[in-house]
């Protein structure tokens, strides 16, 4: 070890550049600073001996009795130096795992320096060396691909984790990775193509069989991976935990998952056709699914929301049609989003009403109709009414009906702001109510008035044919009323009756035309008698052109509104461009050192937000939950939302 220190932590001679900071950015981390000065290099290795340290005393390093090192901890350390294959080949022969993770100035010649390096660990269990740039110094003619048949041959047998996000790696994904031991591999943010790792096959007399695996997790969000997922992952891996592969491009028909281990499926943002899995509803391991901005069709299955673990589910952006079932909700519930498809039915499900953690729900962009369910409506336990509900967006349906009072007192307007401390400093939760975009009528609710100055709040409830006038308090809002004539508003601004703010039809006198094409009005309203032949002739001339005009706009808005709803379908299946957050997630495993880099996570669409997944196995995988947009951690991102849409997270 005091060879390797003196190789990867020598103190780097600036003189020349004159500063402390190089941009290291062929790691994968476009425009990372890493200080490399003779204090910040190895840091954590210096405070702990330099050359003399003894790593079964050095945090996240293990010995066994003898002395010998089991687990070496290196993970943002600082390291700047090829990888080291040969000085700590000594150390390797006995190191099970090895956290080399976080060292952006850790170079390698792809395939060739990690054959080499497999060759001298072969007790080696765990790989972890993500944020490293181990492919940095390929030469011309070098295979660009990491993962060579070398580097298959030399693999250890007994190697069951491979953590290499954000290397920069390119080329395919070989079944060599698939072997029976093979628990977890996370491959995350590089630029992989080809399909999904297959399942290794064994040869018995004269069939094969596809070989069960141990595997638990698989990420591969944030490559070019394509094809389908094969049904194999359903049936040849009875312990998946969790299989994220989002913003790729993989094509098919779901498999019909049914792991009870099964925690999160997080597929979004890919070509993905056919149904939602049957198989997936109820698992009582779910906590989370994301099939959004896929191509998917058909109806919801009817338990989709029943899991008793289950906690977001996001199916945003699909074509999905039919109703939504009839169900008792998960107890867990706290995230549903089905925006942005073709669902029919009422707009508030009675299943949706009473969940009893239901904090966040959209539905927005749907084909949902009639009346919203007020408590009276609901019947039956009118006390589990929203109970938890802090964002709700229905907009841009055609729902009718009046907004019910009971609004009033939903969570969204009477719970308490909460702060959070994020990196950016204190954020609070935003609350969200979105009605936008409907047929309700009725007196516009002065009630919201009330959240108008309230920072947390935010309502939004135009496009509606709400009665006139609108009243004065929500004037800030810019709503538009229906006449008595049923006719909205042509300029969509507030007309409380007010005379000068342009024509409106309902002013304008009744008139027909006899048979010789004349004006034919009662006398008491003939405006040719009021104002004489000619001009009689021009305001009459006016008024129908006025009339043509409004008539016009309405026609225009109306097969606006028609294509948007015929559109919907097709626009399911554009493809859908995901801003990628930065936002630094836990480093791989305990963090001694301070320039430990963010983990990488994962868009999820669950409130557009990213959530780092360590899924625990047996092997001594790093514990946490699996399970989506949690209200912490989209706030955490320091990410801003808005009504409509976008979800609603937080606000500085």
């Amino acid at each position: 070890m005091a060879a390797t220190f003196r190789t990867c932590c020598a103190p780097l001679d600036l003189t020349a550049a004159g500063a402390g900071a190089v941009d290291i950015s062929q790691s994968g981390a476009t425009g990372s600073q890493v200080d490399l000065s003779t204090e910040a290099t190895c840091l954590v290795w210096r405070r702990a001996g330099g050359e003399s340290a003894d790593f079964c005393h050095v945090r996240g390093s293990l010995c066994a009795a003898d002395g010998t090192i089991r687990h070496l901890y290196l993970a943002s350390f600082g390291l700047r130096c090829e990888l080291p294959r040969e000085l700590l080949a000594p150390v390797m022969r006995h190191v099970e795992r090895l956290e080399l993770g976080g060292n952006l100035g850790l170079t390698g010649r792809g395939g060739a320096s990690l054959a080499a390096f497999f060759a001298t660990a072969p007790n080696m269990t765990h790989f972890h060396a993500a944020y490293t740039a181990l492919s940095s110094l390929r030469t011309v003619g070098d295979d660009p691909q990491l993962f060579t048949p070398a580097v298959c041959d030399a693999m250890p047998r007994v190697l069951i984790s491979i953590r290499l996000g954000s290397g920069g790696i390119v080329g395919t994904i070989p079944s060599c990775l698939m072997t029976r031991h093979m628990q977890e591999l996370q491959l995350q943010n590089n630029n992989l193509t080809g399909s999904l790792p297959s399942f290794l096959s064994v040869s018995t007399g004269n069939t094969t069989n596809n070989m069960s695996t141990s595997l638990r997790v698989l990420v591969l969000d944030n490559n070019t991976v394509s094809g389908p997922v094969a049904t194999t992952y359903a049936t040849l891996a009875p312990n998946l935990t969790l299989i994220s592969a989002s913003n790729n491009q993989l094509t098919g028909q779901l498999p019909p998952f049914a792991q009870h281990t099964l925690h999160a499926v997080r597929l979004t943002t890919n070509r993905l056709t056919g149904t939602v899995p049957a198989s997936l509803a109820g698992l009582p391991g779910m906590d989370a699914m994301d099939l959004s901005r896929n191509a998917l069709t058909g109806t919801l299955p009817p338990g989709i929301l029943t899991g008793v673990g289950l906690r977001d589910v996001s199916l945003r952006g699909n074509a999905l049609t039919g109703v939504i079932p009839n169900m008792t909700v998960g107890p867990n519930v706290r995230y549903v989003d089905m925006s942005a498809n073709l669902l029919s039915g009422v707009a508030l499900p009675p299943a949706l009403i009473r969940a009893p953690k239901l904090a966040y729900l959209y539905l927005e962009e749907n084909l949902l109709q009639g009346p919203l369910l007020s408590r009276a409506l609901l019947g039956n336990a009118p006390e589990t009414y929203l109970v938890s509900v802090r964002v709700m967006d229905l907009g841009r349906n055609l729902i009718d009906g009046v907004v019910p009072t009971d609004f009033a007192t939903l969570p969204v307007f009477t719970a308490a702001a909460v702060q959070v401390s994020t990196a950016a400093g204190m954020r609070i939760l935003v609350h969200a109510l979105d009605l936008s975009g409907n047929r309700l009528t009725g007196p516009a609710p002065d009630w919201i008035a009330n959240t108008r100055y309230v920072a947390h709040i935010r309502v939004d409830i135009t496009g509606n044919r709400f009665d006139c006038p609108i009243p004065a308090l929500l004037a800030y809002m810019d709503l538009r009323c229906d006449q008595d004539d049923n006719t909205l508003e042509s300029d969509g601004g507030i007309r409380s009756g007010v005379g000068g703010g342009g024509f409106r039809i309902a002013d304008a006198p009744s008139t027909t035309l006899d048979n010789s094409g004349s004006p034919n009005v009662e006398d008491d309203e003939d405006p040719l008698r009021m104002l004489g032949g000619v001009a009689g002739v021009a305001a009459l001339s006016a008024f129908l052109m006025i009339f043509l005009a409004g008539t016009t706009v309405m026609t225009t808005l109306w097969m606006r509104q028609r294509n948007r709803r015929r559109g919907l379908g097709a626009s399911m299946f554009t493809d859908v461009t995901v801003e990628m957050s930065s936002s630094p997630g836990p480093s791989e495993g305990p963090s001694p050192g301070p320039s430990s880099p963010p983990t990488p996570q994962w868009r999820s669409g669950f409130a557009d937000a990213s959530t780092d997944v360590e899924v625990a196995a047996s092997a001594g995988f790093d514990t946490a939950a699996a399970g989506g947009a949690r209200v912490m951690e989209m706030a955490a991102t320091g990410r801003e939302g808005r009504v409509g849409g976008v979800r609603p997270v937080v606000r500085s």
